[in-house]
């Protein structure tokens, strides 16, 4: 980026002496928890302390970005990072429940392909202290090749992986469930639940307040397509129930 004055500013995570003059905007002391990212930012416009609700390591380059552009418009870096505290997800993109002193944290994401569900999981192992779950499923009538692929990378990234129904379709469960397991290595230490909600269920109640859960294939989406119909089903809607149940010690 270039200031009024000319001077060629840059952003950074790493400690890496500027280059050709640059100015660099800093975030040193780094630390990623399930309550999201906290730095210290160093800054031509002064220091401050950055606290982020947004998951993800690659998400400290998008906020430097993002403080840097504002800040050369005139923005008061103070400013800045009072907004940067209120920066919440899109509908379906790691939104996040719970994550209090009380209950485990649980992420709700569209991350229906293999790379999108491989990303997140990656991402969300940097927030976490305890064990990472991930609930997931595939969908029907779609492509049956990410199928094993799916499930093999839930194998791998996760500590504990329940295997689900996504959006069926017109397609048979079983021959869906099927196709997941041959991706496995050691299916005997996965759950298998077709019942979406009672998966989603089974997570929260047996997760540990320091673990993550991820609900991955859905999303935003406010319905399960079964046969040819749309039935309404949320998992956001199936969290937070499940979250305020196993407050209520219910679960």
């Amino acid at each position: 980026a270039l200031d009024k004055a000319g001077r060629v500013l840059g952003y950074s995570c790493h400690k890496n002496p500027p280059e050709g003059g640059r100015e660099l905007i800093e975030a040193d002391n780094v630390v990623l928890d399930k309550h999201g990212i906290r730095a210290t930012v160093k800054t031509p416009w002064g220091e401050g302390e950055l606290h982020c609700n947004l998951l993800g390591r690659f998400n400290i380059s998008n906020i430097l970005a993002a403080l840097t552009a504002v800040c050369l418009q005139g923005v008061p870096l103070k400013a800045v990072l009072k907004a940067i505290k209120l920066i919440n997800t899109v509908p379906g993109r790691m939104m996040r429940f719970g994550g209090n002193a009380e209950m485990p944290l649980v992420i709700v994401d569209y991350a229906h392909k293999p790379d999108a569900l491989a990303a997140v999981l990656e991402a969300l192992r940097g927030h976490c202290a305890g064990e990472l779950w991930c609930v997931v499923g595939c969908g029907g009538d779609r492509d049956r090749g990410k199928r094993p692929l799916m499930a093999a990378i839930g194998e791998r990234l996760s500590d504990h992986l329940y295997l689900t129904q996504d959006n069926p379709r017109t397609e048979d469960p079983t021959q869906i469930m099927t196709e997941m397991i041959e991706g496995l290595k050691n299916p005997n230490k996965v759950i298998v639940e077709y019942d979406r909600a009672k998966a989603i269920e089974w997570a929260i109640k047996n997760a540990k307040v320091e673990d993550i859960i991820l609900v991955a294939g859905k999303g935003h989406e406010t319905y399960q397509i079964v046969g040819t119909e749309k039935i309404p089903f949320s998992d956001k809607l199936v969290v937070e129930a499940a979250l305020e149940r196993r407050a209520l010690c219910l679960l």
